[in-house]
């Protein structure tokens, strides 16, 4: 628990002046002599013993009374879980290789990984967009919308470690949310090795409903002719 005021909290002193009023209100019973009735004898015994009680029960209810008022003029709060992370740098690392064309239940997984970041990124949450092919330091989602939005399928492979080197070449006296949105084709446990300890890392993996790849065995020029060349495969 935190306080929004804390130097409020030194007015809890107060809470001795209930126990000096307790002190001096402490008056000694004068003894009244009757004649021997020990039924009135009994009475005042209990009648001592019950308001003592009572003057505790009133001492406890004041100093609660005023502890829970000092509290309240303090602001007390409980620091949420991730405020810790408010601070952090983003990185998102998005896959734009040639298996990302595959289909899955929205069509295709790097489209519809894009389209998802238009929808959900803040707008006044800044970021770095790192793709197999780009690179985008510190922008937001207005003013990467356009390029998202013409983002080209690479020939370059999806390297993980490669692209984690690229955001820990990036100083900051800050700790790193990184977002890693890829189908995971090739990806390889050793590669997640690059990241550090100290970052969040966050795997979004898009699964491609086909998953049935189609290979060219061999091509070969089956026959010359003079305008143009007949290809076997």
């Amino acid at each position: 628990m935190q306080f929004k005021h804390p130097e409020i909290l030194y007015f809890l002193f107060l809470l001795v002046i209930p126990i000096l009023v307790h002190l001096f209100q402490l008056r000694r019973f004068k003894k009244e002599y009757f004649t021997n009735v020990q039924f009135l004898k009994e009475l005042s015994i209990q009648t001592r013993k019950s308001s003592t009680i009572k003057k505790w029960l009133l001492l406890f209810t004041r100093l609660l009374l005023l502890a829970c008022l000092i509290l309240a003029f303090s602001q007390p709060f409980f620091t949420a879980k991730d405020s810790k992370k408010a601070t952090n740098e983003m990185y998102i690392i998005l896959d734009n290789s040639y298996s990302m064309q595959a289909k899955g239940k929205k069509g295709e997984l790097l489209k519809r990984a894009v389209q998802d970041l238009l929808e959900h990124t803040p707008e006044a949450q800044n970021f770095s967009l790192i793709t197999n092919s780009e690179t985008y330091w510190n922008t937001d989602i207005k003013a990467a919308q356009k390029d998202l939005q013409d983002l080209k399928y690479s020939a370059t492979p999806f390297q993980l470690e490669n692209l984690i080197a690229k955001v820990n070449a990036r100083k900051s006296a800050f700790n790193k949310d990184i977002i890693v949105i890829t189908d995971a084709v090739g990806l390889e446990e050793k590669q997640t090795k690059s990241f550090r300890k100290e970052d969040n890392v966050y795997f979004i993996i898009p699964e491609a409903e086909q998953k049935n790849n189609i290979a060219i065995d061999s091509v070969y020029i089956q026959q010359t002719l003079d305008s143009f060349y007949e290809i076997g495969v």
